[in-house]
């Protein structure tokens, strides 16, 4: 039995706080860049604010320049999806499903 997927949405590369998506969806991937000088933590919400249930949080350390994690079942936001960024020079990119894309998927 194989899963079938749509193409994620992704945030691109952010440097912010963001809110990316409102509504329910679910998360695939995650990636988390340092300037090698300083530490990421990257918290994403479960909310169109940074506020609510936190679904993930990731501190990279400076010196491993990249982290993240990507996952073959989505995990499901009820509310939306909204990054908190801190670091100096830290970015972030975030692929996600829509709520219509996750519908979509099936198991073949």
């Amino acid at each position: 039995m194989a899963i079938r997927f749509k193409f994620a949405d992704s945030s691109y590369k952010r440097t912010a706080n963001a809110l990316l998506y409102t509504g329910p969806c679910g998360i695939t991937g995650v990636k988390i860049n340092t300037d090698g000088n300083n530490n990421a933590i990257l918290t994403i919400y479960d909310n169109t604010s940074a506020s609510g249930d936190i679904v993930e949080e990731f501190t990279v350390p400076a010196a491993n320049m990249y982290g993240g994690r990507n996952w073959v079942t989505p995990v499901k936001c009820e509310n939306g999806i909204y990054a908190v960024i801190s670091g100096t020079n830290a970015a972030y990119f975030i692929e996600y499903l829509s709520e219509q894309k996750l519908v979509e998927s099936t198991y073949s």
